[in-house]
């Protein structure tokens, strides 16, 4: 299915914030927004508390690490995970400290580059690696295993590993890989899901499920694929046109996001900024302009995130952070009801 760019949706005023406004650097790899109304950016210098007015910035114990994503849990903590393991906000003392500490039996497991987290609705938590393993942890218990590793497969060549993680309504999980495959966890077993019917799977870089069941898949250079799960088939999106720069930026899928109103937001590498709406099945495409007003910062979105008063998100490669809301121009960043213009930071 060929990706046109419809007129028909609306235009969106994006409003942004970069290293101008506060923020550490222009390239965000995650965005989150905690339970006391704090955003939390992570950049390539560290993670960024950002209250609508200031910015506080916190430095790993590690130097040079990355973090692949923050994830707040349901006691409210707020944890990281990087290049080198993972990281919880200790509010006591005001810093990131590594989890667990290294005298304790399972540290090994998660003392490496973690690239996806997910707190179950049991309580425990799975950590995705880069050396393809799969950890479930407890925090309650101090206590980590692993318990799924990802088959690599020879002819494919190369380490397969696991680069996103999802729970459904249904508490089944679902998985991203390096190698293109899309496994699935429901009663206690692990299978691998067919969503396309080609043989050379491009990698993984994210996944959404939207509330009518249906999975969507983006890849590192061959667009985005959906599944519907209620009666097994399948469509490929890629971007169609005459510039063949423009369709391969277009199909490197970095990013996905499914808003409260069941719209999809695709964020691509060089392509912009997608919408998909179910209602009109349609697609609008939002790019960068420099000569423009209210456009998006960057046309590589690394992460999209919906917050507080259903506020969108995206942290870029080279322009810091891009926001909107409704199609509406916020006059606070974000607005002042929000709960942590009323903390102290």
């Amino acid at each position: 299915v060929s990706i046109n760019a419809s007129s028909q949706i609306k235009k969106i005023q994006f409003q942004n914030i970069s290293v101008e406004e506060g923020i550490s650097d222009n390239r965000v790899n995650n965005i989150l927004q905690d339970k006391e109304g704090f955003l939390w950016f992570a950049t390539r210098l560290g993670i960024d508390q950002f209250n609508g007015h200031t910015t506080k910035t916190y430095h790993l114990l590690k130097e040079q690490l990355e973090v692949n994503q923050m994830l707040q849990d349901k006691e409210g903590r707020v944890w990281a995970a990087t290049t080198g393991g993972l990281y919880l906000f200790d509010r006591e003392i005001d810093q990131f400290v590594t989890w667990p500490s290294p005298d304790q039996k399972f540290y090994n497991l998660l003392d490496g580059n973690i690239l996806g987290l997910l707190e179950l609705d049991n309580g425990s938590f799975w950590c995705a690696t880069a050396s393809g393993t799969i950890v479930s942890i407890s925090i309650e218990k101090g206590t980590g295993e692993i318990i799924y590793t990802v088959a690599t497969d020879k002819t494919r060549g190369g380490l397969n590993y696991p680069t996103c993680l999802i729970q459904d309504k249904n508490c089944n999980v679902w998985m991203g890989a390096r190698k293109g495959d899309v496994i699935k966890y429901e009663d206690y077993k692990f299978t691998t899901i067919k969503y396309s019917t080609s043989n050379n799977l491009a990698p993984i870089n994210a996944i959404a499920m939207d509330s009518s069941d249906q999975l969507w898949v983006g890849t590192d250079g061959d667009g985005l694929f959906k599944l519907n799960l209620k009666d097994g088939s399948m469509d490929h999106y890629t971007r169609s046109g005459n510039s063949k720069i423009k369709r391969a930026a277009d199909n490197i899928v970095l990013s996905l996001l499914v808003d409260n109103d069941d719209n999809l937001w695709i964020g691509t590498d060089g392509g912009g900024l997608y919408m998909y709406s179910p209602k009109e099945n349609e697609f609008a495409n939002f790019l960068y302009n420099r000569d423009g007003n209210f456009t998006i910062a960057d046309n590589s979105i690394l992460t999209l995130y919906q917050g507080d008063d259903h506020i969108i998100w995206a942290g870029t490669v080279h322009g810091g952070i891009s926001f909107f809301q409704n199609n509406t121009i916020i006059r606070h960043v974000p607005p002042d009801d929000l709960a942590f213009n009323k903390a102290d930071i």
